[in-house]
């Protein structure tokens, strides 16, 4: 899993991440902030739901 956000998402999102079990792959930081993940994709759902809801709609995520 891809997940691009803003630098004032990071610290929020990251902590979700690895609450759901997520092991950080990569982080990249540019403009924005993005983390690779590895999750189980029977957890994908309930962590996108997640990162939605902690930064209000605008972490964008990439299934991959």
């Amino acid at each position: 899993m891809l997940v691009r956000m803003s630098y004032s998402d990071y610290a929020a999102i990251r902590r979700a991440l690895e609450s759901h079990g997520a092991a950080i792959d990569d982080e990249e930081f540019a403009a924005d902030v993005c983390i690779a993940t590895s999750l189980p994709a029977a957890d994908h759902a309930r962590c996108v739901a997640d990162l939605a809801e902690i930064s209000a709609g605008r972490a964008q995520v990439e299934l991959l």
